[in-house]
């Protein structure tokens, strides 16, 4: 079944070509960015569904939003996702048609699709918190990183509100796959990592779950303590 999709999708849509393969791997994500978070916009100007404000790590900053701080962001981050982003997944698909990688009108198989995926969020996780520290040396955070943090309570689009360097070093460069793997593979991921990019504002269940066990650890240390002090 997902075979026979694919090989419509890449036979009459994208024409056999791997250069629209790798090149609608940023629409793509591009788009799932902006509908991702165009929900929790909705919620930080309404405070509607008030259901999600639970699940908000700052539940009282930045609610309602600021109109005017609001516009100087997006100005910023349509600069970075529509012109510096595009021109950098520009050398990217021109990498991956150059390496000539696996045949694209097959989908890897599941296991192998898993690894794919499993090896890029290790390289990607590894190579963007490097290149956050890096940024956070005084020299780089004064000239470049700063701006980010004018978010002290960021909201999900403010993860690329940054300088033009740092979104291609850091926001960019670490989240970018092998070219030579199947697109696929490639449109999953960077999928992905757009869905990511609202985490810092809200909390999701595995975070929810951790703060759980860690208040949990905590009360029963407490207790130990208070115990042995009796």
């Amino acid at each position: 079944f997902w075979q026979s999709g694919w090989s419509v999708v890449y036979k009459d849509y994208l024409g056999e070509s791997p250069l629209w393969a790798y090149s609608m791997a940023y629409p793509i994500s591009f788009i799932t960015f902006w509908l991702a978070n165009a929900l929790f916009l909705l919620v930080e100007f309404t405070g509607h569904p008030s259901v999600l404000l639970q699940y908000k790590v700052q539940p009282t900053k930045e609610v309602p939003l600021d109109p005017a701080r609001l516009k100087q962001c997006i100005k910023v981050i349509l600069f970075n996702l529509g012109v510096v982003a595009p021109l950098y997944h520009c050398f990217v698909v021109l990498l991956g048609v150059w390496r000539a990688g696996p045949d694209l009108s097959k989908l890897p198989s599941f296991h192998v699709a898993m690894l794919q995926l499993a090896c890029c969020a290790v390289v990607s996780e590894i190579g963007f918190y490097y290149a956050h520290r890096l940024f956070h040396i005084p020299y780089f955070y004064k000239r470049f990183h700063k701006i980010h943090h004018e978010w002290i309570a960021p909201i999900g689009i403010a993860s690329v509100y940054c300088h033009p360097l740092e979104h291609i070093i850091a926001n960019t460069t670490p989240w970018q796959p092998v070219p030579c793997w199947q697109v696929p593979t490639l449109w999953c991921f960077l999928c992905g990592c757009s869905l990511s990019m609202y985490q810092p504002q809200y909390r999701t269940a595995a975070s929810i779950y951790l703060s759980c066990r860690q208040m949990k650890c905590m009360t029963t240390t407490m207790q130990n303590s208070t115990s042995a002090l009796v």
